[in-house]
């Protein structure tokens, strides 16, 4: 009796050992710590970059979505950062990270898991600049953001922000730029998210030097241009074409005369284009006109709007162009200049314009260079073409139609012109 008494005292003590010993196996399952310093060291438009400290007992880290799914598994206690890519710009994200760790095939995970909300970063945009007198206008493409920066630096001086403009805003008109001095610009998207504002890489940078004020037309001479009776012509290449309506959107309002717009597109190019060669010619022109020339204008008056910059032939293909476009008939004239001190001929081509049964001269690269007080030999005085410096004769020159090598001689004595059409 008392063997058997002693005989199931042992089983429940050995029954309660396998239970105790059991209990404790389960115990000892020490649960990786919470994570700390979840955080990202980089965004933008289409990836972020996520750090955080590493955590004790941990074999790893799951990085889950705002749904709960695991989108990214680091292994190793110390790998404490992960990348995520395809993200959509100026959207926020919301992450969360948890600790694992595995013990004889099971996954424990540290109790709590940590939030964090990120927004990535617009796209950069391309700006572009328009100087006007008494304002510039700085354009850029649209992008997904809510908002965009206007950044602005004088000539040795340092950026400022001059405007913050909203989402649907594709340009900004700087009114307080100061007559002859020379601006960079340049715009950064920026989109606004739990956090604050995540701003997109600066734009490229457009430098101007704000034009003085335009020259003031007299009456007699606005109404010469006013009588004509305008037959607009597009060229017929979409995309230079659509630069060309840019610009004179950009330049002229519908309450301008005709004589108004003409003149805010001629002052355009004295104001924006720089003189040069080519290096290429910008894109393909791939249309072509019976008229062989007009093909030669379009395509040198296409890399000359879209770089800003040409030479005299390239200066009056692009104002060919935009007086065309206003409606303006408007031909080149292909010939030469002699400087009547020396007797030295040098080609070049300008553009006329006919006005009732007479035929002007329009030559906006030589007016640029006559309002440039860098240029040396007091080229400032040769200027001919500005109801400035001869209020009496009419806007642009007095011409009669030419002739092939007939001579007209400027106001100032100092050029004569010989050519012949080119249209």
């Amino acid at each position: 009796m008392g063997r058997k008494r002693i005989g199931h005292s042992i089983v429940i003590m050995l029954m309660f050992l396998v239970i105790f010993i059991g209990a404790g196996s389960a115990g000892a399952v020490t649960l990786p710590k919470n994570v700390t310093g979840f955080r990202k060291t980089a965004v933008t438009a289409s990836t972020v970059t996520l750090k955080w400290n590493s955590a004790s007992y941990s074999d790893g880290y799951n990085i889950y979505n705002s749904s709960g799914k695991i989108i990214k598994t680091v292994k190793g206690r110390t790998n404490t950062t992960a990348k995520i890519y395809n993200l959509s710009p100026a959207t926020t994200y919301k992450y969360y990270i948890r600790a694992y760790r595995k013990v004889n095939g099971k996954t424990y995970r540290s109790p709590n898991r940590v939030c964090l909300s990120i927004t990535t970063t617009p796209k950069a945009v391309r700006a572009s600049i328009i100087a006007m007198p008494n304002r510039m206008k700085i354009s850029w493409g649209r992008t997904a953001c809510s908002g965009y920066r206007v950044y602005r630096k004088p000539a040795g001086g340092s950026y400022k922000c001059i405007a913050t403009v909203g989402a649907t805003a594709v340009s900004y008109t700087d009114k307080n730029a100061s007559a002859g001095v020379k601006y960079t610009y340049k715009v950064r998207a920026f989109a606004t998210g739990p956090a604050g504002n995540s701003y997109g890489s600066y734009s490229n940078t457009v430098t101007r030097t704000a034009p003085k004020a335009a020259d003031t037309m007299s009456s007699s001479k606005a109404k010469l241009l006013n009588s004509v009776t305008l037959t607009p012509r597009a060229t017929g290449d979409p995309e230079l074409d659509a630069l060309v309506k840019k610009i004179i959107d950009s330049v002229t309002t519908g309450s301008m005369t005709k004589a108004e717009k003409l003149k805010a597109c001629y002052d355009y190019l004295i104001n924006n284009f720089t003189f040069g060669f080519p290096d290429t010619y910008y894109g393909k022109y791939t249309v072509y006109h019976k008229n062989s020339l007009d093909s030669k204008i379009y395509r040198n008056g296409k890399d000359s709007l879209f770089r800003n910059k040409g030479t005299c032939y390239g200066f009056s293909c692009a104002f060919t162009i935009l007086a065309r476009r206003l409606g303006f008939k408007a031909v080149i004239q292909e010939g030469g200049i002699v400087y009547t001190d020396s007797l030295e001929y040098q080609q070049h081509y300008w553009v006329n314009i006919k006005l009732g049964s007479k035929w002007y001269l329009f030559d906006p690269q030589v007016e640029q260079c006559c309002k440039n007080s860098a240029w040396d030999g007091g080229i400032r005085n040769w200027c001919w073409v500005s109801d400035l410096y001869y209020p009496d004769k009419l806007y642009f020159g007095s011409f009669y139609e030419y002739s092939n090598q007939s001579w007209y001689w400027n106001n100032c004595g100092t050029f004569a012109y010989s050519g012949v059409y080119k249209n």
